[in-house]
C-alpha cells in the first residue's frame, strides 16, 4: 500500500521535473521541417495545453483531497490510512506542475515582448554580445 503511495507521489512530482529539464518525450518528426517561427508558435501551444491540462487535473485533484477530508475516507486495508494525505501529495505534484508551466508560459511571452517593450519605451536594443561582455569578469592586474 505504501509503495503505492510513494509510486504515485514520484510520478506526478516527476513530471514538473521532466518538463523543466527538457527530458519529456514528443514527436519531433514535423519539428525540423517547421522555421524558427513556426517552432515557436507550436511549442507555445503545446506548453499551453499541458498548462490546460495541468489545472484541470490540479483543481479536481483538490477537490478529491477536501472531500476525502470532510467524509473522513481512510484505505480498505492495513494501515487504515487516511486517504486525504496521500491525494494531497499527488495533488501537490500537480500543482508543481502547473506551477512548471505557467512560469514557462510567462518566461516564454516575457522572452518575446520585454525586449520590444524596452524598445518602445526609448531603450537601446541590448544585443547577445552585450550581455557577455558586461557579465564577463575583468583582468584587474594588467591595470
Amino acid at each position: 500500500v505504501m509503495s503505492g503511495y510513494v509510486l504515485g507521489m514520484a510520478a506526478t512530482w516527476g513530471l514538473a521535473y521532466t518538463l523543466r529539464s527538457d527530458a519529456n518525450v514528443r514527436i519531433d518528426v514535423l519539428l525540423p521541417l517547421m522555421g524558427p517561427r513556426v517552432r515557436a508558435i507550436v511549442d507555445f501551444v503545446a506548453i499551453a495545453g499541458l498548462a490546460f491540462l495541468a489545472y484541470i487535473v490540479t483543481w479536481k485533484m483538490w477537490v478529491d483531497v477536501i472531500n476525502s477530508y470532510q467524509i473522513n475516507q481512510y484505505s480498505n486495508d492495513y494501515p487504515r490510512t487516511p486517504l486525504f494525505f496521500p491525494k494531497a501529495l499527488v495533488a501537490a505534484g500537480y500543482t508543481i506542475l502547473l506551477v512548471a508551466t505557467l512560469q514557462m508560459l510567462l518566461s516564454t511571452l516575457a522572452e518575446k515582448w520585454l525586449p520590444a517593450i524596452h524598445k518602445l519605451m526609448g531603450g537601446a536594443e541590448i544585443s547577445h554580445k552585450d550581455l557577455h561582455e558586461e557579465s564577463a569578469p575583468t583582468d584587474r592586474r594588467k591595470g
